[in-house]
């Protein structure tokens, strides 16, 4: 029988439970007729049509509304001719709004307007035009009398008169006349044929706009409306007091008391008391309260019905809390159990803990209970998009007994879930950027791109470093670069170095051949070439994305055009295939929803549709993945009261929830508070009362409560003080205050030894922590772990030596080891390309260039083509820092020249092939540095400890096998750091070179089993203050200084991974074998080489 029907319960179970019973006995008359059921978001509706299969064995022919859509149908029923929208209204009227502004920016109403729109700022015009069309669209539900005064007169502020001046269609398409024209129709409507659904069922809504309200009211007149209503307690609560509200209602009685007392009143103090029920409900609840109020107006609370209420059992403290709130009574010091963690908080130093933390906790709760499932949990948290990475690498991961924790993600948005639509978004948003190599590099590497493209991973990493070493930074050309604000320079360019690469196909240059002031890069040949040609087919796509043509995005477009330009861009850089079909529909159907905006002509730029286009995607993907497999993660959405065994709130910071958010200074609902009015603070104060109401085992909160930089207190939400201060006002344990009880406060890293030790609060199941703990040395925090590998003998490979790999080795010896048997690289990570043209030299390429000029000079070439050669190759700074820069460059290595040249004006001999076995090894080589008047090397920057190894090694060759008509001494020369001035160190012949020799391979045999304790800068620092001051300590002292660094420069030990991977920080002088090994090899090569001056 039609009417409005209430089920009232404080248990989502026993709701949908009769939800159940209600369709299983009362099947609709015809059985092809579907239910319709009304919930206000996607998650409610999952839950509901799974409990519905689970209760009555099916769930079918039942179709899910949400209220707006319910709107919809009734008016598409009661009204006549009444058409559905075939896109948002919402849209719609933001474009509008936006294509009618400008025109009426010069009335004087619009003066605040005109002044915030200043300059041509497209983007700002549609953030505002949104604001005001979500603003209308709340006053379409809220205000709509306002709406229509508007519409039927000439008053009111800027906002009535742009209302006035929509399409009329458009504000006749609006809720207030369609509620009008509902109510001029209803009667006439139920005396024809009609679609008027038979039933109506609502479930998990807490509250309504008082126009929906109104709307179900008149259709219960016809229809059977069923309204399955949550209500914390059986009790009207409907007049509680939070004790903010009393402070209020005090204030305003003493304020009346004043005024009164002046006319010789008096005032009732019966006005002075107040009920407050409950402490969490009163101050938590009142945005149910208003709904509650709201439905006692309409007369629907006292509609026929069923109460299923059932007062929660008292067993822990969560049930106590539920209890109290069911009875509107606060408890009187009842005494807490040590055992109850029903209610438990967190407080961790990052989001990252907070998700380890979360992990273990939820292990130990299903180690508990062996009937907890994973889908038994549900966490929320603020901002799921912050969250998602962590939980993914935590949850997905396998440091918990070898495999993942089952778990899925709701409520993302899509730029986060689809690789197709984040990579199409950033090929929207390169008008905002500089065109840079990393521009370039992140869409190419982004598979459903470079499959399209047939280039694979290995190929792109080529491609990158040609492009690095082509010096390629930023910008398409010297005109883009202009177009950006900069000097109009090509050097460095995507133009620049393209045209080095295609030279270089066709021509040799030898980095030092220009061809047209190009100097060829050789790095291309062979099949390579194709490579590079079908990266240059995705470059020209790219450009022409920023270029005038036909798929510029640098010029305004109509949204269908913009929609059209769309379609070809999925084309022309996406593959189409299986994997990517369904996120390829998906971005296809939001281009779709653009086409339908074609009336429109509107024409906007790239930041405003693209703006647009995101928003629609991502709400679109936020519908979908909630009560997915396993635990199921999401925000926190109102009206999500879905009951489970566990439910987690993550992230509940201070002003992260409840959410803060400024009302809009011309919004005229703040103006006048109404019964029902939107609030989203109180939505989200009354979404944490429910979450507790709908917990049923464990309620667990976190929150980022400890700096991660200096440990300091950090206060939680709001919402988790409150709730730990009622439990402190109405329980007590023994032994503990109540925060003590509740909040755990958890160390910085996840494998702090508490976490491992008996009898402590702290635990974990995570393996790998467990390992690092046990390694972790409480009295050293920064203790590198031991080289623990036991490697077989070496192979014969090794036993071939040369000097070249002799200096390598020992530059680098625990290198060396991890790199060459253990094929270990700890410095595996890449360089960040550079996108900035060079400004200044850094010390690699202010070396480099130097030693190319030197040699041009020391070949008496012209200075000027090795410039021109500098600024070819991309490396020298553009315009007149260039100049400047090679000007310096240039007296410098002027200079050094000079001091070099003399040494040089000997006969230089032949080179000297040299092969021999010595013990084990087998050494050969070619020497090809000797003078008539020695062995000689330079180079133009300070002689580092490989330096003086090099020639040390060479000579000790030469003054072992004494080849006749070479020399047995030798000379280095280097550059002081400071005046620039050439240092030269000069070594006369070599006594027993062989044991010398011998010494230095056998240093190399053992580094190549286990870490050589050699440190080429500390061990410089050391040899240099010992032979200055000749004290040990002193030299301890310095080399110390060096190895540790301060904190103005890092360490050797801090800078070096294979240091700290092999050897303690603070044991560099634990025993004697790092000055051994000095005193055997390093000191004797500092003692013979002479500093000269």
């Amino acid at each position: 029988m039609a009417g409005f029907y209430l089920f009232s319960s404080n248990r989502q179970e026993a709701l949908i439970q009769q939800l159940a019973e209600t369709l299983q006995n009362n099947p609709l008359p015809n059985p092809l007729t579907p239910e319709l059921i009304m919930v206000q978001n996607h998650g409610m509706q999952r839950w509901v049509s799974l409990e519905l299969a689970r209760i009555n064995g099916i769930e079918a022919n039942t179709k899910y509304l949400f209220p707006n859509e319910l709107l919809q149908i009734s008016f598409q029923e009661i009204i006549p001719n009444y058409q559905a929208p075939q896109r948002q209204e919402e849209d719609l009227l933001i474009w509008k709004i936006m294509e009618i502004l400008p025109s009426l920016l010069d009335q004087s109403q619009f003066a605040l307007l005109r002044h915030y729109l200043e300059g041509d700022q497209p983007l700002k015009a549609f953030q505002l035009a949104k604001r005001i069309a979500g603003l209308f669209d709340q006053y379409s539900m809220f205000r709509p009398e306002m709406l229509l005064e508007w519409e039927n007169s000439e008053k009111g502020d800027w906002q009535a008169e742009l209302w006035r001046h929509l399409p009329q269609e458009i504000r006749d398409r609006q809720k207030p006349k369609l509620r009008e024209q509902f109510h001029q129709h209803f009667a006439a409507a139920f005396q024809r044929p009609n679609k008027i659904p038979l039933r109506v069922s609502i479930f998990g809504i807490s509250s309504l706009p008082p126009l929906h309200v109104d709307i179900l009211n008149s259709l219960a007149e016809h229809v059977e409306i069923y309204l399955f209503f949550l209500n914390p307690t059986d009790m009207y609560w409907g007049d509680i007091l939070s004790d903010k509200e009393i402070l209020k209602q005090v204030d305003r009685y003493n304020r009346l008391a004043e005024v009164k007392k002046k006319y010789h009143e008096s005032v009732d103090e019966e006005e002075l008391y107040f009920d407050t029920g409950n402490a969490l409900l009163a101050s938590l609840g009142k945005f149910g309260k208003e709904f509650f109020q709201l439905m006692i107006e309409q007369n629907l609370m006292d509609a026929p019905g069923e109460a299923g209420f059932e007062e929660p059992e008292a067993g822990c403290l969560l049930e106590c809390i539920q209890r109290d709130i069911f009875r509107l009574e606060n408890p009187a010091q009842e005494q807490l159990d040590l055992e109850d963690r029903s209610l438990q908080i967190h407080s961790c130093h990052s989001p990252m803990r907070e998700v380890e933390v979360l992990l273990d906790q939820l292990l130990y709760l299903m180690d508990q209970d062996p009937n907890l499932k994973p889908s038994d949990i549900l966490v929320m948290t603020p901002d799921i998009e912050s969250y998602a990475p962590l939980i993914h690498s935590v949850f997905g991961g396998t440091q918990y007994g070898g495999r993942a924790f089952p778990f899925s993600i709701a409520d993302r948005g899509i730029r986060q879930e689809s690789k197709v639509i984040q990579y199409f978004i950033k090929l929207l948003e390169l008008p905002k950027g500089r065109f840079t190599v990393t521009d370039v590099f992140e869409l190419l590497e982004s598979e459903p791109i470079r499959n399209l493209f047939h280039l694979t991973d290995d190929e792109v990493t080529m491609i990158r470093g040609w492009v690095q070493k082509a010096n390629i930074r930023w910008g398409i050309d010297a005109a883009f670069r202009e177009k950006m604000g900069t000097p109009a320079t090509y050097e460095t360019t995507w133009e620049f170095g393209i045209d080095r690469i295609l030279t270089g196909y066709a021509m040799p240059g030898e980095e030092q051949l220009l061809f047209q002031d190009i100097l060829p890069f050789d790095d291309i040949e062979g099949n390579n070439a194709a490579v590079f040609g079908r990266f240059l087919e995705f470059y020209e796509r790219l450009k022409a994305l920023l270029q005038p043509g036909k798929y510029t995005l640098e010029r305004s477009r109509s949204l269908a055009d913009w929609a059209t330009l769309f379609r070809d861009l999925v084309r022309l850089f996406f593959q189409e295939d299986e994997t990517w079909s369904r996120e390829l529909e998906l971005l296809r159907g939001a281009l779709e929803g653009l086409k339908s905006f074609g009336d429109i002509e509107l024409k906007v730029d790239i930041s405003v549709i693209s703006s647009f286009l995101i928003e629609r995607l991502d709400d679109s993907a936020r519908k979908m993945g909630f009560l997915g497999f396993g635990v199921t993660f999401c925000s926190m959405m109102p009206m999500r009261s879905i009951p489970f065994q566990v439910i987690a709130l993550l992230g509940m910071n201070d002003k992260a929830f409840p959410r803060i958010i400024r009302p809009l200074s011309f919004d005229l609902m703040q103006l006048d508070h109404r019964l029902g009015d939107r609030s989203l603070k109180d939505e989200d104060r009354y979404l944490f009362l429910e979450t507790l109401l709908s917990t049923r085992q464990v309620l667990y909160i976190s929150y980022v409560g400890q700096s991660i930089k200096d440990n300091t207190s950090l206060t939680p939400s709001t919402l988790v003080t409150e709730l730990i201060h009622y439990v402190e006002q109405g329980y007590e344990i023994e032994g503990k205050t109540i925060p003590e009880h509740l909040v755990t406060k958890h160390p910085l890293q996840p494998f702090n030894p508490k976490y491992f030790q008996k009898n402590s609060e702290l635990f974990s199941y995570s393996q790998e922590n467990l390992h690092a703990a046990n390694h972790l040395n409480q009295d050293e925090a920064r203790q590198a772990p031991q080289f623990e590998v036991e490697l077989p003998p070496i192979d014969d490979e090794f036993l071939e030596v040369n000097v070249t790999s002799l200096v390598r080795f020992f530059d680098q010896p625990a290198a060396y080891l991890f790199k060459n048997r253990l094929k270990a690289y700890l410095d595996k990570e890449e360089a960040l390309p550079e996108e900035e043209e060079p400004f200044l030299l850094g010390a690699l390429e202010n070396y480099s260039m130097q030693a190319r000029l030197v040699e041009a000079l020391l070949e008496k070439s012209n200075a000027q083509d090795q410039k021109k050669i500098f600024k070819a190759m991309g490396t020298l700074p553009l315009a007149q820092v260039g100049e400047l820069t090679f000007e310096h460059l240039h007296n410098e290595t002027e200079s050094f020249v000079h001091q070099v040249a003399p040494y040089l004006q000997e006969e230089k001999l032949p080179p000297f092939t040299y092969e021999f076995d010595l013990g084990e090894f087998h050494v050969q080589g070619v020497i090809t540095a000797a003078y008539q008047n020695g062995l000689f090397y330079y180079r133009p920057s300070r002689v580092k400890v490989k330096d003086r190894l090099r020639i040390w090694l060479e000579q000790l060759i030469l003054n072992y096998l004494q080849p006749s008509g070479y020399p047995l001494s030798a000379t280095l020369i280097g550059k002081e750091k400071k005046s620039g001035d050439a240092e030269i160190f000069s070594c006369a012949s070599i006594d027993h070179a062989e044991d010398k020799l011998k010494l230095f391979l056998d240093y190399y045999r053992q580094g190549l089993s286990s870490p050589l304790a050699f440190f080429p800068r500390t061990a410089n620092q050391y040899v240099e203050t010992f032979l200055l001051k000749e004290d040990q300590e002193k030299a301890q002292t310095a080399a110390l200084g060096t190895w540790l660094g301060n904190d103005n420069f890092p360490g050797e030990w801090q800078q070096n991974p294979y240091f700290q991977r092999c050897f303690k920080e603070h044991e560099l002088f634990k025993d004697n074998t790092f000055e051994r090994i000095l005193t055997e090899l390093l000191i004797p090569v500092y003692t013979m080489q002479v500093r000269e001056g």
